[in-house]
């Protein structure tokens, strides 16, 4: 097989990390940017130093949005991937930036979302066959690409992407989980109702209600 390029977009993730807050960096992210050597759902390796020692700066997206920018991202590698520094724009003049880095920041610190993927155009890449589970797939193997963005995302292409690292916002945390306990007390209010008449109750929407206010 010989090497190609290409001018598409494509989309990729990273790895399992846990996420460790540092008390002094307000709106601050860490993470990986791509973790190498590991195949994503789009069927993508990406080989280690595929950024050629390259540091970037690109932007933070939610969920591969281009019209949605939270913040900035320094992207550099080491010999697991590409390690990032992102800062959200909870401080932005604008406060429709503000409001929405808020948002995405508050998902983080809470956990509802710790997932990391990139988009980039691979500059130099090949297909390869590999066997994995006992069946023989395909895959692209890329060796350099052109980083776009790094993006924050409730459903990552690599199913080891996580974030890293996060810093912490009260306020952005606060707004967050106001509308959630406002959904506790109404399916509390609904498991209450349906108690009357059990018999009545369809065993999913019990089940349903209860894995929502992580009744087991």
């Amino acid at each position: 097989m010989q090497f190609k390029s290409t001018n598409e977009l494509v989309y990729g993730g990273v790895m399992d990390v846990e996420i460790n807050a540092p008390s002094d960096e307000e709106g601050i992210i860490y993470g990986y940017a791509s973790w190498y050597g590991n195949l994503d759902r789009n069927g993508n390796i990406i080989q280690r130093g595929a950024l050629k020692g390259k540091k970037l700066k690109v932007p933070l997206l939610w969920n591969h949005d281009d019209g949605d920018v939270v913040g900035s991202a320094e992207v550099t590698e080491d010999e697991k991937g590409m390690r990032y520094r992102a800062k959200l724009a909870i401080d932005s003049r604008s406060q429709t930036l503000r409001d929405r880095a808020e948002y995405v920041y508050a998902l983080v610190k809470e956990g509802h979302v710790a997932g990391n993927s990139i988009g980039f155009i691979p500059t130099k890449y090949e297909y390869r066959s590999k066997k994995l589970g006992g069946e023989e797939i395909y895959y692209r193997h890329i060796e350099s690409l052109d980083l776009v963005e790094v993006t924050i995302c409730p459903i990552q292409a690599n199913p080891r992407a996580k974030v890293e690292k996060h810093s912490f916002n009260p306020d952005a945390v606060a707004d967050l989980i106001q509308p959630l306990q406002r959904e506790i007390e109404l399916l509390k209010n609904q498991l209450e109702e349906l108690k009357g008449d059990k018999s009545s109750i369809p065993a999913d929407l019990e089940a349903t209600i209860r894995r929502r206010l992580r009744i087991f």
